[in-house]
Formats: C-alpha cells, sequence, structure tokens
C-alpha cells in the first residue's frame, strides 16, 4: 500500500450499523474497551469492581490531589503536635550519623538514588497512606448495571462493619480451635468416644473395654495394662524418674503448655499452607498475620501482657509526624 487509509465513518452510522441483534451489547463493549484504554494510557493506578469490568482512576494519585497538602495551622490546641515535632528535631544530632551512613550506603549501592529521593519517596507514600485513611477503603461501582459496593483493600462485598479477610481470619480460627481442641482430648480409636480425664491414674477403660494411657494415648489392653507404668519407687514424689523412660501412673501434662504449643503450631501450619493463597502480594500475608495476632486472645506466658507497650513500627510513626503537621 502506497498510504495508510484516511478516510472515516461518521460516528451515527457505527451506531446504526450495531442496532441488528445484540448490536447494543457489542457497542457497549466497545465504549468500555475505548474507555478502559484511555485509562490505561494515563499510568495512573486504577480501582476496579470485582463484580465488572468498571474501572477508574484512583483519585488519590492524581496529580492535583498529591499537591494539595499544606503545613497545618498551629493553634493553643496543637501543644502535642509540637512537642512531637520538637522531639524528632531534638533527635537530629542523635540520628545525624545514622542518616549519613544511610546515604553513603544508598550513593554505593545506587548512583540514581540517594537518601533525599529515598526520604522523598516515604513522605510521599505516608500522604498516600493518609489520603486513603480519610478517604476511607469503601469503593462504590458507577456502572449502572452494577452499583455494588466493595473494599479496595480485599477486593470483598462490603458490608457495614467490615472486616478485611474475615473468611480466611474465620477460617484461621477454626483450623486454631480445632487443634486446641484435639490437644487436651482423647479419643477412643475403637468407639470413636472422645473424653478428657478430671482425675484419677492415666489407665483408662473406655465404655468399649478399650484400654489406652492417657499419656501417650497406646493401647495398654492384652495383659501390658499397669507394667506400661513406671514402677519405681520416688522418695521425692511429682518428678520424673531417672531410672526408666515409662509413663507415670498419676502424672500428667501441663494442659496450658500443651494447649499453647498446639496453638502456635496450627497457626505456623495454617499461615505456611494457606497464606500464599489469600494474595499475591507478601503485605496482605502481614496484615492477616496481624489482624490474627491482635484478635486472638493474648496469655500472660507469652510476653505480650496488658502492662507491656505495642510499639509502633517505622510507617506508623511516620504517619503519626506526617499527620501532625500536615493538612
Amino acid at each position: 500500500m502506497a498510504g495508510e487509509c484516511t478516510g472515516c465513518i461518521p460516528q451515527e452510522q457505527v451506531r446504526r450499523a450495531f442496532l441488528e441483534d445484540k448490536g447494543e451489547e457489542i457497542l457497549r463493549k466497545l465504549d468500555e474497551r475505548l474507555i478502559e484504554d484511555s485509562l490505561l494510557k494515563t499510568g495512573l493506578p486504577l480501582i476496579r469492581c470485582p463484580f465488572c469490568n468498571y474501572a477508574e482512576i484512583d483519585e488519590i494519585y492524581l496529580p492535583e490531589a498529591q499537591q494539595s497538602w499544606r503545613l497545618r495551622r498551629l493553634g493553643p490546641s496543637s501543644i502535642y503536635t509540637v512537642l512531637i515535632v520538637v522531639l524528632g528535631v531534638g533527635m537530629i544530632p542523635f540520628l545525624l550519623p545514622f542518616c549519613i551512613l544511610f546515604s553513603f550506603l544508598f550513593l554505593c549501592l545506587s548512583s540514581n538514588r540517594t537518601f533525599g529521593d529515598y526520604a522523598v519517596d516515604q513522605f510521599k507514600e505516608s500522604v498516600i497512606r493518609l489520603r486513603r485513611k480519610q478517604h476511607g477503603l469503601k469503593f462504590v461501582c458507577q456502572n449502572q448495571r452494577c452499583g455494588r459496593s466493595s473494599c479496595i483493600s480485599c477486593s470483598k462485598a462490603w458490608n457495614d462493619i467490615h472486616i478485611c479477610h474475615e473468611s480466611s481470619l474465620l477460617a484461621l480460627r477454626t483450623q486454631v480451635e480445632l487443634a486446641m481442641s484435639l490437644a487436651i482430648k482423647r479419643t477412643c480409636p475403637r468407639c470413636n468416644t472422645s473424653f478428657v480425664k478430671s482425675s484419677g491414674c492415666n489407665k483408662l477403660t473406655c465404655v468399649c473395654g478399650y484400654q489406652m494411657c492417657y499419656v501417650c494415648r497406646k493401647d495398654i489392653g492384652s495383659g501390658e495394662g499397669y507394667r506400661h507404668f513406671c514402677e519405681h519407687f520416688r522418695p521425692n514424689g511429682g518428678r520424673r524418674c531417672t531410672e526408666c523412660s515409662k509413663c507415670d501412673l498419676y502424672r500428667c501434662e501441663d494442659d496450658e503448655v500443651v494447649v499453647k504449643k498446639a496453638k502456635e503450631k496450627a497457626e505456623r501450619e495454617w499461615l505456611d499452607k494457606e497464606g500464599g493463597g489469600i494474595g499475591s502480594d507478601e503485605k496482605v500475608r502481614k496484615v492477616l498475620e496481624q489482624k490474627w495476632k491482635r484478635g486472638r486472645d493474648i496469655t500472660w506466658w507469652e510476653g505480650e501482657g496488658w502492662w507491656q507497650w505495642n510499639l509502633p513500627n517505622s510507617e506508623q510513626i511516620l504517619d503519626s509526624l506526617v499527620e501532625g503537621v500536615i493538612e
């Protein structure tokens, strides 16, 4: 071909051509593809409806939104903010050697990225997190055929009391509770009767006649009986025998320690097995772990009692400082 076609078909004729069978549906899909192509050419992050093909530009990433912040006016009620700023400025002499070290490392690792660029990027990310916090996570689809509400974070249907990854948390809680229950109860392999011993010796006889050791769950029938347990004399009762490794007839394991170990094991196994399926982003996994740790019961032996501080991370500290000085 000598040149490209310069002809043009009027839009009205295109619409008339689509007035055939399923023409309206085809025209709608064409408009959607044209709009989506225009949005992708902007290069800005998009918010997509998980229930249809609708998408729109995330307004917190618009240039005018990122440049709309200004320094907060300090009034009589901003003493707390001023105190934080003063403390932050006072820490500069102590943090200056670390800043110089980090700047040197950045210069060594990358000639195109300095510590100043890193600090500016962290400030911008903090502003974006604050803007997201102000706008909220609820997204309402503007498609007339859909109109459903969803969560920007987990892409699930929005409820008035929304908890991100609620189904995953429920599955994790169910598995942990099941593991804790199985750790302390015994089940007869003959009749599947479950039970927990409240008192007495560790030689148990089920209603079906099956005999088992409460400690190791071994079958001690067929004449073994009490010979399964330690028969050595110990002047100081309650201590483990030093002459054999048999089970104790009366001494039982600590249920609290057993439950704690079973709980921690179930948590690790679930997060290792199912954690990768909740999202390809590692941040999703971390959010789920934080929500589970914050929602579960913390016992005193885990070292996180009511008297201990829940130390914030670097992002929370930076967000608190930025929120105090800009609006």
